[in-house]
């Protein structure tokens, strides 16, 4: 099977690519292998441009968008911004944190569904696994938020927690 089947398999690919070519471009008077061949190359050009097109008509909303979040950015020297959900130790979903990376950089947090009401040490721990003391937030009827301008950046946050009476009750991971 070696050598002959590969040299077979080759001859008939060589055939089917030399008949597809003729089926596109036929042979006729004043035509030759070389205008079909440019003939290939162009049709080749215009589906890759006609493709390209397209591509980038039905990205132009995603374009708009990252234009607007590079203006919004620059408002105030920033580089970029985070979100990840808030949780319980259980898991459940009790809001959300932002956290920006700017001129200052800041991190800000609404919970809506607490586990409980009361005032909560946020602590952010980083990504060296220090901890640093944030302030609190008063939850009241299961909402509360909280703000903080961070001395850090934001990419060294690993994650932001609240703790009531020395426990996580909830925490935001970053990393």
């Amino acid at each position: 099977m070696g050598s002959s089947f590969c040299h077979r398999s080759t001859s008939r690919l060589r055939a089917s690519k030399t008949q597809f070519f003729e089926a596109l471009f036929p042979v006729g008077a004043g035509s030759s292998r070389s205008t079909r061949v440019l003939l290939g190359a162009a049709a080749s050009i215009l589906v890759a441009g006609l493709g390209a097109g397209l591509v980038w008509w039905q990205t132009g909303d995603d374009r708009e968008l990252a234009a607007q979040y590079r203006e919004t950015l620059s408002v105030a020297d920033g580089r970029y911004v985070v979100a990840t959900g808030v949780r319980t130790a259980t898991g459940a979903t009790a809001g959300q944190v932002f956290a920006y990376a700017g001129h200052p950089s800041w991190a800000f947090m609404i919970i809506n569904r607490a586990p409980s009401s009361g005032t909560f040490r946020v602590q952010l721990v980083t990504t060296h696994l220090r901890t640093i003391d944030a302030g609190n937030c008063d939850i009241v009827a299961r909402q509360g938020i909280w703000g903080w301008r961070l001395h850090l950046p934001v990419d060294e946050i690993a994650r932001i927690q609240l703790m009531h009476a020395g426990v996580p009750i909830m925490s935001a991971a970053f990393a």
